[in-house]
């Protein structure tokens, strides 16, 4: 302690605390543990042990100038961390006080768990993530199931399992993993006992099991770290041949079952073991052509046994194991069987085929009078001599033919042939009149774009682009090399509709006037809405007093269209001007407006007057348009009337 400056890391946390970033995963290993491992290492200059999220180091480790990576467990017997460094993304828990000396180095971003504390050398550091990461000193000690139980088989729930003492603990805490469900318990008992029972947490005794236990301890109101993981197992149960097949003389196209055993997880196998001798002397385990291995739920047929000879006896058992082949239960009873061929002749339509996934296939077969369909595994299909199957994988179908007591077997291996992938962008697509629909299909093979003919192509590429004139559905379908066929359709939604509006309304000042529209739109939008009673209908109505140009925006299935409706107002024809004439001579008088200019058309064809008060001299009687323009401030407003024009005042 004289030569070194040393501290607890609660002192070290307060002067440095930098940010780190979490790696995604270790690299440059020279050891790689992903599983429980009880082994030394001594790490040098240039080794680095990655630990991976499944694996668990439990011995002793020495690092010197070498580096570990843990994304997993480390439970080291004993650390001695003299130079390197020490990566930790997963779980660290140690029973003792961790020493970092000389350059050694921690970096942490998850959870490190010490009975003791850490010390640090003046040269040496720890840093921790500002988030998610963990330093819990002075924890209780490590405790866990005693090693002898570790893969222990019990007879009953009830067996006793003893997990190491903790001084001064007050509470043990069990966490029980089915690993074949993958679900967990947890369990907690008061005071020092250290004795769990599978009674705890079960209340049915399960054979075939394996469970994961792992327990923790409190002491002073503090729960320490889980210990180490102990595997404890409860019996296989023998199987035996169905009874109904057992010590029985059976057709050589007979599917051979286990007898249901209900309890054994679904993941099991049986081994079907075959022997000439009924005491299995002869028996040779590695010989594959006496047993077969198949999931315990499915059959196994006596004609797949390379070896059987039909009329021969032979002694059959059953033998129950794992997916891990780590376990296996006690061979069951034995049972005879003897096998018997037919003489029948069974006709297929072929005895091989194939055909694209999803499409169908006739099966056909003559020969004898009456049939039985079964799958691979044993399940019935159907006792037609015709039928029309749609398999999902490559399989293999069979057929019992039988005539009187004679039977025979046959069978159809049916090929099924991926189809390609085909995806599009859309399923469907709103088009607005007049604009260009692109269709778009992604795979690998031939394309065919069609409509209702799919010998009239539309496109051979992957896109097919053109201006739809009504609503219909476009179908790609896509041709692999294997011949295989996939479609896909897409609705086109062609959206046109007509906007017919008045280019010019003359509006009489003082009066209401409907703008007509011709329309099959759902929507529509007039801009801007002065003068008008509601700006959101067909056909508004407008009492404008001046003129001003509309705008309509009409709208349907998200198609928009535009037009512009221009209005001219003008004031009551009866009252702007009048006129009076002593013979073929007219006097006409109109209001006299200030800035305003008068363009008089008199009906005549001669020049226009000007001024509000202009006489103009006819040169015939007659009935005369006469026609008054008036720009008042740049607003021009429009009048007209009929004018009788005699050479005498009557």
């Amino acid at each position: 302690m004289n030569k070194y400056f040393r501290a607890t890391i609660s002192i070290l946390w307060i002067i440095s605390c930098p940010v780190l970033v979490k790696a995604q995963s270790c690299s440059g290993c020279t050891i790689t543990i992903n599983e429980v491992n009880s082994q030394n290492y001594t790490l040098n200059v240039g080794e680095q042990l990655c630990i991976g999220p499944n694996g668990t180091v439990l011995g002793n480790i020495v690092l010197n100038g070498g580096t570990i990576c843990n994304q997993g467990v480390l439970i080291p017997s004993s650390i001695q961390c003299l130079n390197g460094k020490i990566y930790n993304y997963g779980n660290i828990t140690y029973s003792g006080t961790l020493t970092l000396s000389n350059t050694c180095s921690i970096e942490n971003y998850s959870v490190i768990d010490l009975s003791g504390n850490i010390l640090v050398d003046v040269n040496a550091s720890y840093l921790s993530s500002e988030t998610g990461a963990s330093l819990r000193t002075n924890m209780p000690d490590l405790t866990q199931i005693q090693a002898q139980y570790d893969n222990y088989t019990v007879s009953a729930l009830t067996d006793e399992l003893n997990c190491d003492a903790v001084a001064n603990a007050t509470a043990y805490q069990y966490e029980v993993t089915d690993v074949f469900s993958n679900s967990s318990v947890n369990y907690t008992s008061t005071g020092t006992s250290t004795i769990f029972k599978l009674s705890f947490v079960y209340t049915t005794f399960n054979n075939g099991r394996s469970y994961k236990i792992k327990v923790r301890a409190n002491v002073a109101g503090v729960w320490g770290a889980y210990g180490i993981s102990r595997t404890v197992n409860t019996p296989l149960l023998p199987t035996a041949l169905l009874g109904s097949q057992c010590n029985s003389t059976l057709p050589y196209a007979t599917f051979l079952k286990g007898a249901n055993n209900t309890q054994s997880p679904d993941n099991y196998f049986y081994r079907f073991e075959f022997s000439n001798l009924q005491n299995f002397s002869d028996f040779d385990v590695n010989n594959p052509d006496m047993s077969q291995t198949i999931n315990r739920k499915d059959s196994l047929q006596l004609s797949a046994v390379p070896g059987l000879v039909p009329g021969n006896l032979y002694y059959v058992r059953i033998i129950a194991f794992d997916s891990t082949n780590s376990r296996q239960a006690d061979p069951g009873s034995v049972c005879s069987v003897s096998i018997i061929n037919s003489p029948l002749n069974l006709v297929l339509s072929s005895s091989s085929a194939s055909v694209c996934n999803g499409e169908k296939i006739s099966l056909q077969v003559s020969g004898a009078d009456s049939y039985t369909w079964v799958d691979k595994t044993g399940n019935f299909i159907s006792t037609l001599a015709q039928l029309e199957v749609s398999p999902e994988i490559s399989t293999t179908y069979y057929v019992i033919g039988k005539t009187g007591n004679l039977e025979k077997l046959d069978s159809l291996s049916i090929i099924v042939k991926d189809t390609p992938v085909l995806t599009v962008t859309t399923e469907e697509l709103i088009v607005c009149g007049g604009a260009n629909a692109s269709l778009n299909a992604q795979g690998q093979g031939t394309f065919k774009w069609f409509t209702t003919d799919e010998n009239n192509v539309l496109s051979s590429t992957s896109n097919y682009n053109y201006t739809p004139t009504q609503t219909e559905v476009v179908t790609v379908k896509l041709t692999g090399t294997n011949a295989c066929s996939a479609v896909k359709t897409i609705k086109v939604n062609s959206v046109n509709f007509a906007l017919i509006v008045p280019a010019q309304i003359e509006q009489v000042i003082g009066t209401k006037q409907q703008i007509l529209v011709t329309s099959e739109a759902e929507q529509y939008q007039w801009s801007p809405s002065t003068f008008l009673n509601y700006d959101n209908v067909k056909s508004p109505v407008c009492a404008a007093t001046n003129n001003l140009t509309y705008t309509i925006t009409a709208t349907k299935e998200g198609c928009s269209k535009t037009a512009q409706v221009s209005i001219q107002t003008v004031r009551k024809k009866s009252l702007f001007f009048t006129y009076s004439y002593p013979g073929l001579s007219v006097n006409f008088l109109s209001d006299n407006l200030p800035n305003t200019s008068y363009s008089w058309d008199f009906g005549d064809n001669t020049a226009l007057g000007t001024g509000y008060n202009p006489t103009h001299v006819y040169t015939a009687e007659g009935n005369y348009r006469v026609k008054l323009s008036i720009n008042e401030a740049g607003t021009i407003r429009k009048y007209d009337t009929e004018v009788l024009v005699r050479s005498t005042i009557e």
